[in-house]
C-alpha cells in the first residue's frame, strides 16, 4: 500500500514540479541607467525604469536573459536583484506622453533620423511610454534622448520617437515591498520551463517516472517472488524388493 501511495505521489507531483520559475525569476531594477540589450552588452534597446522588474532566466557573461513586459533581451546582473515574490505590478503601466510637433513625428526602428520609418504618430494623442535611450540630436539644443514607445492603431507598433518634440510625460516609482534572494543561481531558461509545463514536456517527465516506478515495484517484490517460488526437490522413489 505504501508503495502504491508513493507512485501516486510521483505521478501527481509532475504537474507542479516545474513551477519554481513562476515564484523566483523576477529581479528588481535597482540601479539608474540600467539597460535592456539586444545582445550581451551590445546594442541598447532602452533604459529600464528604476524600481520596476524584469523576468529573468539564464545567467552568462555577467548578464541575465531578461524579458520586460514581453520585450526580450539581456540585462546586467549587477544592476538588478532577484526577488522571492511575484510582483503585483512588475512593469511600468499607464505612462504616456504627447507629441506636440509634426516635424520628425515618424516612429523609427532605431533612435536615428536615418533609421527606417514604421508609422506616422499623431499630434496631441497619448503615446505609451516604455523606456528611453540616447540617439542622434535631431534639433540643436533639444538633446539626444529618444523614447522607446508603443502606439496602437488597429495593431500595435513599437519603436523610437525623438523626445525633443514630446512633453507631458509623468513616471511613477514602484513602491512594492519585496525580499531579495541571497546568492541566486539561475541556469534554467524560461523557455525550457515553459516546455516542461506543456503537454509534450509533461509526457517527457511522466515516462521516466513510470519506468522508475515499475523498477521500484520489481525490486520491492523480487524477494517475495523468490521466497515463494523456490524449486522444490523432486520426490525420488526406489524400487526395492518389488516394493516402492
Amino acid at each position: 500500500m505504501k508503495i502504491l501511495l508513493f507512485i501516486l505521489f510521483l505521478l501527481s507531483s509532475q504537474n507542479s514540479y516545474f513551477t519554481y520559475a513562476d515564484t523566483c525569476y523576477y529581479a528588481q531594477i535597482i540601479n539608474p541607467n540600467t539597460y535592456l540589450y539586444r545582445d550581451y552588452g551590445k546594442s541598447v534597446l532602452f533604459e529600464l525604469p528604476q524600481t520596476y522588474f524584469v523576468y529573468i532566466s539564464d545567467y552568462s557573461k555577467g548578464y541575465y536573459t531578461a524579458s520586460y513586459d514581453g520585450i526580450k533581451g539581456f540585462v546586467k546582473a549587477k544592476d538588478v536583484k532577484v526577488i522571492k515574490e511575484i510582483p503585483q505590478n512588475p512593469y511600468l503601466k499607464n505612462a504616456t506622453f504627447r507629441l506636440f510637433a509634426s516635424d520628425h513625428n515618424m516612429l523609427k526602428t532605431r533612435p536615428s533620423a536615418l533609421a527606417e520609418d514604421i508609422i506616422t504618430l499623431p499630434i496631441d494623442t497619448p503615446i505609451i511610454y516604455i523606456g528611453k535611450t540616447t540617439g542622434t540630436e535631431l534639433i540643436k539644443g533639444r538633446g539626444t534622448t529618444w523614447y522607446y514607445c508603443s502606439y496602437l492603431n488597429k495593431q500595435s507598433y513599437t519603436g523610437y520617437i525623438y523626445a525633443g518634440l514630446c512633453d507631458n510625460l509623468s513616471i511613477t516609482y514602484n513602491t512594492e515591498k519585496v525580499s531579495y534572494m541571497q546568492n541566486p543561481y539561475i541556469t534554467v531558461s524560461s523557455e525550457y520551463i515553459e516546455y516542461l509545463n506543456s503537454p509534450a514536456g509533461k509526457k517527457l517527465v511522466i515516462v521516466p517516472i513510470i519506468i522508475f516506478s515499475l523498477l521500484f515495484l520489481a525490486m520491492a517484490f523480487l524477494p517475495y517472488f523468490i521466497k515463494n517460488h523456490k524449486t522444490k526437490p523432486s520426490s525420488i522413489y526406489f524400487i526395492e524388493d518389488g516394493k516402492l
